[in-house]
C-alpha cells in the first residue's frame, strides 16, 4: 500500500472514496437535481388549479428551489470557474429564496420587488453557463466533466424557459392589502 504525504491519502483510500461517492461534483449535482425535481413537482401542482396557480405552492417551490440552488452552486464550483460559479449561485439562491420569502410581507411595491427577484434568477443563468463553458473549453480533467458540463448547460436552458414562465405568469400574492386575513 502506497501512503501519501502527511496530508495526502493512500491509493486505497482514494479508490474507496471514488468508488463510494464518485466525483464530488456529480454527488452535489445529483443532490441538487433531486431537490429541483421536488420543486418542479410543487410548481406543477400549483398550476393544476382551475382558478390559476396556487400561490402557496409556488412559494414553497421557490423555497425548495433556493435550497437546491445552494447544492447546485457547490457542484458548479467543483466543475467550473469557482468565482463565476459563486456569483451565479448567489444570484440564483438569492433570487429563489427572495421570491419565496417576499410574499409573506405586505409591501407597497411588492410586484416590482417580485419581478426583481425573478429577474435575478434569470440573470444567474448567464454566469452559470459561462462557468460551465469554461470547463468545456479547457477540456476538463476528464471527458466525463466535459459531458457533464454540456448536459448541465442544456438543463440551464430548460430552467431558463421555466423561469421566464414564472416571471410572466407566476405572481405570488399571499397578503392582500384590502383584506387583513390570509
Amino acid at each position: 500500500m502506497q501512503i501519501g504525504g502527511v496530508w495526502g491519502q493512500s491509493n486505497v483510500s482514494v479508490a474507496i472514496r471514488e468508488n463510494l461517492i464518485g466525483s464530488p461534483a456529480s454527488v452535489w449535482l445529483t443532490g441538487s437535481m433531486l431537490i429541483f425535481l421536488i420543486s418542479g413537482e410543487l410548481y406543477h401542482r400549483s398550476w393544476q388549479r382551475r382558478g390559476g396557480p396556487d400561490p402557496r405552492l409556488i412559494q414553497l417551490g421557490d423555497l425548495v428551489s433556493g435550497i437546491a440552488a445552494v447544492a447546485l452552486t457547490v457542484a458548479l464550483v467543483w466543475l467550473g470557474d469557482a468565482a463565476i460559479a459563486l456569483f451565479a449561485g448567489l444570484l440564483l439562491a438569492g433570487g429563489k429564496l427572495g421570491s419565496a420569502v417576499l410574499p409573506t410581507f405586505d409591501l407597497p411595491r411588492q410586484g416590482l420587488a417580485e419581478r426583481v427577484f425573478r429577474s435575478t434568477v434569470l440573470a444567474s443563468r448567464v454566469p452559470s453557463i459561462i462557468a460551465l463553458a469554461v470547463t468545456i473549453v479547457r477540456g476538463g480533467d476528464a471527458p466525463q466533466e466535459v459531458i457533464l458540463s454540456a448536459i448541465i448547460i442544456l438543463c440551464f436552458f430548460l430552467w431558463l424557459w421555466a423561469d421566464l414562465l414564472l416571471l410572466w405568469n407566476g405572481r405570488v400574492v399571499l397578503m392582500d392589502r384590502n383584506n387583513s386575513e390570509r
